[in-house]
């Protein structure tokens, strides 16, 4: 086994098999969706899981990202203030194009057509404190572009029913934390969803339409302590896709296709992710029939041993740990780096 091989085996197999072992204790059904770039791989591996362990699945891997799924919600003056929850500091250009995914072309649509777009769009935006200054502005913006906004919506939803995602308490699967993805899913089309999580955070609260488990830990804060949280930025840079983030979709011959933002250097050398991948498929090889994997209880307190020091990491991998975050304005972001 290679050196990749065995990092994954070591780091994330144990992690991994964990959050599947819980995940079916409390799954209801056996359709799961997998959500943004980290279901890619989980998707396949929970397929890998099942098969060794006899067990029926019906999973699918749902295209979608914080990002696109705000755009969307511009369709609905109701749904803006909830894509201005997390934190953010900056222009309202830069939230427009960070937050939203707003194009150059779009940029330059509001400068041409919006009443003093020069003055507005170089307003300083301080999420989550100042919502009600954002709400007006974002709202004033986005009637520029209802119809595409619309047209886009539509799109989407005929994706949703395409994979299935079209009725009440569908299972959805991501890592963490506040669940914004399942909400906004929840929002668009009306449906109840069940989210299942390796952690939650305090916004992560149960409703009407949304139930949140966090197999690990739930009503956790970033800065608290808690490793799986406080040091995500690992989970997402390793369990990423091979493309972008989902930014857009467009109409084509076939109904749709996506549009991706720039990739990341984990996503320009995913060969390097494929094979830590592997060794997450050799831990379970090993240890799921016999039942020896790594309970849910040392979860926590096993991650926390291995990031805290960034030697356990191979060399070849520090440098293609990348985390999109331009949704707060943080840009791209190396977890070695952030955490030294």
């Amino acid at each position: 086994m290679d050196e990749l091989q065995s990092f994954g085996y070591r780091f994330l197999g144990p992690i991994i098999t964990s959050f599947f072992d819980e995940i079916e204790k409390k799954k209801t059904g056996n359709e799961l969706f997998f959500l943004a770039r980290e279901g890619y791989h989980l998707e396949s591996l929970y397929k890998y899981y099942c098969g060794l362990l006899g067990k029926s699945y019906e999973t699918k891997y749902l295209l979608c990202s914080r990002v696109f799924l705000f755009k969307l919600c511009l369709t609905d003056k109701n749904l803006i203030p909830l894509t201005l929850g997390h934190h953010f500091k900056g222009s309202l250009e830069s939230l427009l194009i960070r937050r939203y995914g707003f194009s150059g072309t779009q940029i330059n649509k509001v400068k041409k057509d919006l009443k003093n777009s020069d003055k507005l769009l170089a307003t300083e935006i301080s999420l989550p404190s100042r919502q009600d200054i954002a709400v007006k502005a974002i709202f004033d913006v986005s009637r520029l572009f209802i119809n595409e906004l619309e047209s886009k919506k539509k799109l989407y939803l005929k994706y949703l029913d395409s994979i299935g995602f079209n009725s009440d308490n569908k299972s959805v699967v991501d890592i963490g934390f506040s669940g914004t993805i399942q909400k906004l899913l929840s929002k668009i089309t009306n449906k109840k969803t069940i989210g299942h999580y390796m952690v939650t955070t305090v916004n992560a609260k149960n409703s009407a339409e949304c139930t949140f488990h966090g197999h690990f830990s739930s009503g956790q804060k970033f800065g608290n302590g808690y490793p799986l949280l406080d040091k995500s930025l690992y989970l997402e840079s390793l369990l990423t896709a091979p493309h972008g983030q989902v930014n857009d979709i467009f109409g084509s011959d076939d109904g749709y296709r996506f549009g991706y933002s720039t990739k990341t250097k984990a996503q320009h050398e995913f060969y390097l992710i494929d094979q830590v991948v592997e060794g997450i498929r050799s831990y379970m090889d090993d240890t799921l029939e016999s039942g020896l994997q790594l309970t849910k209880e040392y979860v926590p307190e096993y991650f926390a041993s291995i990031v805290k020091r960034p030697q356990f990491i191979p060399e070849g991998l520090r440098n293609i740990l990348e985390v999109d975050d331009h949704i707060s304005g943080f840009g791209v972001l190396n977890p070695i780096k952030v955490f030294g």
